[in-house]
Order: structure tokens, then C-alpha cells, then sequence
């Protein structure tokens, strides 16, 4: 079909991510369909309603109704003019794990690659996506930085290197292949990276061999990095930086479980100094009944 050589090569131009393009052409291939022979703007919302009623989340939806805004607006050349509303998304409260786990979960994986990726996962707060596709030039070990070249949103950033993590980087460098760019790479096939799902298979063999019942993927590894750095006092300006968000809301949503130590927190009174006032005498015949309030409580 014409329209979807067209949406590839468009799609392809603008150098969204691999996800996003997937994403996009399954959602616009679902809508024509239905609708191949009538593309109006209100079929779109005829979709997202049909979708939500066979059980789509609010963020699946969200995706399907950018899809076919692109596809409306840059492929059929048919800006949009009515209101498809935004579906609403439940704030859904981090998944994070204790530090104690972390540590279990670290010391139960004996290989050397497998190691230095949770760790870097952790360590680093990258996403999964941007992580098993590392490069060693992407590493600045001297200043213990990492570079995201193609984060989500095509946006590159830097973010922290554990110094604990270095050994291991420069042991892994030396067992990686020959003309191999990526830290991670795949054993089978020399000249790549692992796959996201061979990073998601080490975290779950690594939980079972450490018995942790919890579920641990690289997004909880993502927001418990987050989640401590909050704990420790870290500036949530500077996570904001270092995870890649757009908004402070989306960086705000860790203080609803990082566990601040509140007995830390100082009262402004106890800031005050009030010595002068340290021999105030106790009136024992004072009654508060004596008081001439006025109605005032």
C-alpha cells in the first residue's frame, strides 16, 4: 500500500527511534483496516473509542491517537481540525527496589558482562533501550560520565559512572572482540550488541539465583537509581538531568516513595536562638480559662 511506503520513508527522514516507528505503523496499519476507504478525521475517534473498548490502556492509546495524527498530518496532508482529546493516564507510582536487593542481586551474578550491565543499569539510571546499545566511546572514564546518544526522544544526555564499575568496564574491554564497538556485545554474533531481551533474561536468572521474590526489570533498576539518589539528599533538578526528563512532574513522581528520613528535618524554631529566654519561670497557679480570648480559639 502506497500510504505506508510513504509513512516509512517519511517516518525514516525524521529519525524517530525504532520503537516509535514500530509503534506507529502497527496503529496506522490497525486504522486503515477499518478505514481504508474512509479516511475522515472522525474515524479517528470511532478508533480510539473501538480501542479502549477491547481494553487499551490510557498510555496505548496515546500512542495510537499520535500515530494517526502523524499519518493524518504528514502523510495524507490533512491537518487536523477537530478535537481528539488526550487520554487521561493513572499516575502510577514507581516500582523500586531496596538498596539491600540491589546488593543480592549483584552478588549473585558471577559473569563478568552480566555484572557490569546491572550495575551500569543502576549506576546510571539509562533505560534499557539505551543501555544494551553502548559504546565504549560513549564512556568518559576519567570524569566517570556516560553519554546517551540516542535517548528517548531522539535527546542525547550525560549521566554519572559508579567508580565502583570502572574495573569491571576495562576487565569486560579486554575480553570484548576485535573491531567491536559496543560494551555489551552479543556472543553469537561479534560485530553487535546484545538483545533487549538478553538483558531482561540476566536480571531474571540473577533474581532466581539470589531467591528475590520481587520482580526486577531494568525500569525498576532505572527508577530505584532515581529513587535513592532522592534519599540521599541529591537535588531532584539534578535527576531530572541525569534520567533525561522533559519535566520536573515526571522526576516529581519519586518523592511519593523515596522514605525521607524526616527525623533529619529541623523545626525553624530549633534554628532560632532563644537562650535569653532559658530561665522562664512557670507560673503553676496560670489557667488558661483567665485568658480573655475575644471568641478567638
Amino acid at each position: 500500500m502506497q500510504q505506508i511506503n510513504d509513512f516509512e520513508q517519511d517516518i525514516e527522514i525524521r529519525c524517530y527511534s525504532q520503537r516509535t516507528k514500530k509503534s506507529y505503523l502497527f496503529h496506522i496499519k490497525k486504522f486503515l483496516i477499518c478505514y481504508h476507504n474512509d479516511l475522515r478525521q472522525e474515524n479517528i475517534l470511532r478508533h480510539l473509542n473501538y480501542l479502549k473498548n477491547k481494553g487499551y490502556s490510557p498510555a496505548s492509546l496515546s500512542v495510537a491517537r499520535a500515530a494517526l495524527i502523524y499519518f493524518f498530518t504528514h502523510i495524507l496532508k490533512k491537518p487536523i481540525t477537530i478535537n481528539i482529546p488526550v487520554p487521561k493516564r493513572k499516575q502510577a507510582i514507581p516500582k523500586v527496589v531496596d538498596k539491600a536487593v540491589i546488593v543480592k542481586l549483584i552478588q549473585a551474578t558471577k559473569n563478568l558482562k552480566h555484572r557490569t550491565l546491572i550495575e551500569l543499569l543502576y549506576s546510571s539510571g539509562t533505560r534499557l533501550e539505551e543501555t544494551h546499545k553502548l559504546k565504549w566511546e560513549d564512556l568518559d572514564l576519567v570524569n566517570r560520565l556516560v553519554k546517551v546518544v540516542n535517548g528517548k526522544g531522539s535527546k542525547e544526555r550525560l549521566t554519572i559512572l559508579s567508580v565502583g564499575i570502572i574495573n569491571h568496564l576495562l576487565d569486560l574491554q579486554a575480553q570484548c572482540p576485535k573491531n567491536n564497538p559496543y560494551i555489551f556485545f552479543s556472543s553469537q554474533r561479534p560485530d553487535t550488541y546484545i538483545s533487549s531481551k538478553t538483558v531482561q533474561k540476566v536480571i531474571e536468572n540473577s533474581c532466581r539465583k539470589a531467591q528475590i521474590q520481587t520482580k526486577v526489570t531494568p525500569h525498576v533498576l532505572r527508577h530505584s537509581f532515581a529513587t535513592h539518589l532522592l534519599e540521599d539528599g541529591v537535588d531532584i533538578r539534578y535527576i531530572q538531568a541525569l534520567l533525561g526528563h522533559s519535566s520536573i512532574k515526571t522526576t516529581q513522581g519519586y518523592t511519593r516513595v523515596a522514605k525521607t528520613n524526616i527525623v533529619k528535618i529541623k523545626s525553624p524554631l530549633d534554628t532560632l536562638d532563644l537562650t535569653e529566654n532559658q530561665n522562664v519561670k512557670t507560673n503553676d497557679n496560670y489557667s488558661e480559662s483567665k485568658v480573655k480570648t475575644n471568641g478567638e480559639s
